[in-house]
């Protein structure tokens, strides 16, 4: 039975669908192609739960933790919200016939308006476009591409959702509208939010939990049964994991993957490895993380409710409470939310082939629709049905006026147990907690991932509250406070000869590779990077005396450039001549005979290059008594130690000493 405003405002949204079924069956029968079936049924799949279950954990995995973490954000707002809506107002999809379901699926079971997947879409569409126009800002070309890309992104799945007969226009509308509408409204009040949640640890548990179960006790009842509940609990059970993550560990984890940079084929292979290497154990361990969780909680969980059942009840239609069963039956199997255990099923969003005729089409379509669900909802309804009897005096619904409400007995037709939402809760909460916290951790304590983690904080406390140095809600001086503190605390000991970022695992296989581990980061490719090659030359290692007279990662012309060395006088050519000229205390040596009858040739010197002997020997002003050697050009200075020097280690074997200089008086 539904409330007067819910069920008049479902009445006039009946209305309108019957008004749209021309139009929609118009769009079908004058558009359809088999490229056109095949492309729109699967970018349906991007608005999934399937997808977004693989999708958003990436970002967390490969570098861009606050993306995802934005993504999940609107996506599971924008969930809710219209979970909310389905529920509240119960609105049928296009009845088929007339219209033909290219996909049906576990969201066929759902009701129709609004769409989740224009929802989605929209803000997901203004997500990355935001994003690349502040990370490319002034790069117009850029810009524009993202633009359109985003806005065709958004279009294909809108549209798409009318093509295949899953929505009305309106449905799409609306859905659209709630799009943009908690994009806006996740812009504005994220830099509010976010210094609350970061680095609260316990004070962020005690406030999500109860919000959680609030959303999930206030949650409308349907009209009929129909998964928007439970896919809503999933949601925010995902965001309840993902705040604890945020909550007790704000700094977050190291995320890039080594060989990120493809300067090399080696650092490429490198990449596509330990992408693969996460990849496969991320995803695993979420899949076994499910399966374990959910029979544990199948075990633990009936005979808790059955405890409390006196005192605790859930109020919900539709739920078998514990005390009428005794174990979870093993057919029970109700999933609404896609996994990813459901990934060789994907494209069980069945797709219809367009070779079919109406009538086989919609007979498919209720074949693959969970019993007598999705027909009651919108195949076997007729714009007649529109006149039927209200639903509050009849307990059915306007696509089926002679069914009965649901009540607690017909639980068992449905296979709803009580434990089922604690069991999502659970379940959920924890994958939201492995794929932003658990596995990203593993990944830098394992070595998988390199960057600034735990291991180096980027997360400072400002005036009680944990925050980001370049976080928008930030004052010019809170954003300069917290950069101050973050550098001091990232500098490294100047003493040591190299400040690695590296975990363990890497540090083993930089230790088989380097020619010496100590002194040394032991580049992969030396033959590019290392010359000469490591091990090329005879002479035996020795350890450098000082961090400065180190070559590793401290090039000459940084050496050179930072300690500038005093310059030493120059002396040309000429004037070292003439010093050599000016030497006394030597004699020319005499001409040696040549043997007799031999015939040989004088050899004269060029007339413009006297000797040095016959320079010595003539009355030159060279050699005239108190004669001093030519004064070397250039300012003479007087070097002193500095007053102030800079920190430095007394037991070096250079010491560092700063010296000033001060140019001497002229002499005459």
């Amino acid at each position: 039975m539904l409330p007067g405003w819910r069920f008049g405002t479902r009445q006039k949204l009946m209305q309108r669908l019957g008004k749209e079924m021309n139009a929609l069956q118009g769009i079908q029968t004058r558009w359809r192609t088999p490229f056109r079936d095949e492309y729109f049924v699967k970018t349906s799949l991007l608005g999934t739960h399937t997808f977004f279950m693989i999708f958003l954990p990436l970002w967390y995995w490969f570098g861009d933790p606050h993306i995802g973490r934005g993504l999940l954000h609107v996506l599971a707002i924008g969930a809710y919200v219209t979970s909310v809506a389905k529920d509240a107002f119960s609105v049928p999809r296009p009845y088929s016939p007339p219209i033909v379901r290219l996909s049906v699926g576990s969201h066929a079971l759902e009701y129709g308006f609004p769409s989740t997947h224009s929802s989605n879409a929209c803000s997901m569409a203004l997500f990355f476009a935001g994003l690349v126009l502040e990370r490319w800002e002034g790069h117009w070309a850029v810009s524009a591409g993202a633009v359109g890309l985003a806005a065709f992104f958004a279009w294909s799945v809108t549209f798409g959702r009318i093509y295949t007969g899953m929505h009305s226009m309106t449905d799409v509308a609306v859905g659209s509208l709630i799009g943009i509408f908690i994009f806006t409204l996740h812009r504005a009040i994220l830099p509010f939010v976010d210094p609350f949640i970061f680095g609260m640890t316990w004070k962020a548990t005690l406030a999500s939990i109860p919000i959680l179960l609030a959303l999930v006790t206030f949650h409308p009842e349907p009209a009929e049964e129909c998964p928007c509940f439970e896919d809503a609990v999933a949601f925010l059970s995902v965001v309840q994991g993902v705040t604890m993550r945020d909550a007790y560990w704000p700094e977050g984890f190291a995320s890039k993957t080594y060989g990120n940079e493809w300067r090399s084929g080696s650092e490429i292979g490198v990449w596509g490895a330990s992408v693969l290497l996460k990849l496969v154990i991320g995803i695993s361990t979420i899949l076994v993380w499910r399966i374990v969780a959910k029979q544990v909680c199948h075990v633990v969980l009936p005979p808790l409710f059955r405890f409390f059942a006196p005192l605790i009840r859930l109020p919900r239609r539709g739920y078998k409470p514990a005390t009428e069963y005794e174990a979870y039956p093993p057919t029970t199997s109700l999933d609404p939310v896609p996994s990813i255990l459901d990934l060789p099923s994907l494209v069980d969003e069945a797709e219809v082939s367009p070779s079919l005729s109406r009538g086989t089409a919609s007979s498919l379509s209720s074949s693959l629709s969970h019993g007598k669900d999705l027909r009651n909802r919108s195949s076997l309804a007729a714009p007649s049905a529109l006149e039927a009897p209200p639903l509050h005096k009849t307990g059915g619904t306007a696509a089926a006026p002679h069914r009965s409400s649901l009540s607690t007995g017909s639980a068992e037709e449905s296979g709803h147990l009580d434990a089922d939402v604690l069991t999502k809760v659970v379940v959920y909460s924890g994958i939201g907690w492995l794929a932003a916290a658990g596995i990203p951790g593993a990944f830098e304590m394992y070595g998988w991932s390199r960057g600034r983690g735990r291991a180096h904080r980027q997360w400072e406390r400002v005036r009680g509250r944990w925050v980001e140095p370049d976080l928008v809600s930030l004052t010019r001086y809170q954003a300069l406070r917290a950069t101050r503190v973050v550098r001091d605390k990232l500098s490294a000991d100047p003493w040591k000869y190299h400040a690695v970022d590296e975990s363990p695992f890497w540090k083993k296989v930089r230790q088989a590779l380097v020619v010496n581990p100590e002194s040394t980061t032991g580049n992969i490719l030396p033959s590019r990077y290392r010359t000469p090659e490591p091990a090329s030359r005879p002479e035996k290692f020795t350890v450098p005396s000082s961090k400065a007279s180190d070559v590793a990662e401290n090039p000459y012309f940084k050496r050179d450039f930072r300690r500038n060395y005093p310059k030493t006088e120059v002396v040309t050519q000429p004037e070292l001549a003439k010093l050599l000229i000016a030497q006394g205390g030597f004699e020319a040596l005499p001409p040696v005979s040549a043997p007799e009858g031999t015939q040989t040739t004088a050899i004269t010197a060029d007339s413009l290059t006297p000797s040095l002997a016959s320079l010595y020997s003539s009355s030159s002003s060279v050699t005239t008594t108190g004669f001093r050697p030519p004064k070397p050009p250039g300012r003479k200075f007087k070097w002193a130690a500095s007053a102030e020097q800079a920190p430095s280690d007394p037991d070096a074997y250079f010491p560092l000493i700063l010296f000033n200089g001060e140019k001497a008086p002229q002499t005459a």
